[in-house]
């Protein structure tokens, strides 16, 4: 089986070499999908692979995330983001995974450092199931503009017990500062709500809802509260910019009103 590696960058020039070199030996083919780096992330790529194209992006990772998918010929695909590592177990189970001629896509856990050696262990961060390894197959892609998901079927998939170490390049959960990192997520996906949704009040009480069901979801009923100061940060950092994405765009809708 041949396994192509997909990845999108922008301004990666301080992670990349290292995510890249961590994957050497793993691949048969490696694509790079570039949304706009000018640091240097490109000229280190190249010293890579000869597979990398530039794609302007316009506010919806799903449609960089399809480019790539449309630029692969491995018969599996790994996707991984230029901040994120494989654990070693994972590395040496990924050649038996892509032989498994029942199953099209494999979901991985996911730990989120917020330090070089501490993550957080519980609540909506761990395990944080991702899929990324998959069957190149014409009928799967990506879809939503941000936190994109696949269209595989859920009966095809395995969940496996192994880990996608994240070291965040712009870090979200290391303090209460770091919620800047998240606007861009938080416009993209405002400015999506605006276009799937004519109801202000509506837009306005599914913020709410959604900050309640994230924060004590995952603090509380996810034992969130026993990653400590880390854990009550991240869960309170993460449902804010969720709830804070329905505002705008009630605000947004209500500007639009009153015009």
């Amino acid at each position: 089986m041949k396994l192509s590696v997909l990845m999108i960058t922008k301004n990666a020039k301080e992670v990349i070499e290292e995510a890249l070199k961590s994957l050497k030996g793993l691949w048969d083919e490696l694509v790079i999908i570039d949304s706009g780096s000018k640091d240097g992330t490109l000229e280190i790529a190249k010293k890579f692979t000869n597979n990398v194209s530039s794609y302007p992006f316009q506010d919806n990772y799903s449609d960089v995330r399809n480019i790539g998918l449309s630029k692969v010929t491995g018969n599996w695909i790994l996707v991984l983001d230029a901040d994120e590592r494989l654990s070693e177990e994972l590395k040496r189970k990924i050649s038996v995974l892509i032989n498994d001629r029942n199953t099209d896509g494999y979901w991985f856990r996911r730990k989120t450092f917020i330090s070089t050696k501490e993550y957080l262990r519980y609540g909506l961060f761990y395990p944080d199931w991702q899929l990324r390894l998959f069957r190149n197959k014409r009928g799967y892609y990506f879809k939503g503009a941000v936190h994109e998901q696949l269209t595989i079927p859920k009966r095809k998939t395995k969940e496996m017990p192994y880990d996608i170490l994240h070291y965040p390049q712009h870090p979200k959960y290391t303090a209460f500062t770091d919620f800047s990192n998240l606007m861009p997520y938080v416009h993209i996906h405002a400015d999506n709500l605006v276009k799937s949704s004519n109801n202000i009040l509506l837009l306005c009480l599914e913020g709410m809802a959604q900050f309640v069901n994230l924060f004590f979801g995952g603090f509380l009923r996810g034992k969130g509260f026993l990653d400590g100061w880390n854990g009550f940060r991240a869960h309170l950092i993460f449902a804010s910019s969720i709830a804070l994405a329905y505002i705008l765009a009630g605000w947004e809708k209500t500007k639009i009103a009153l015009k």
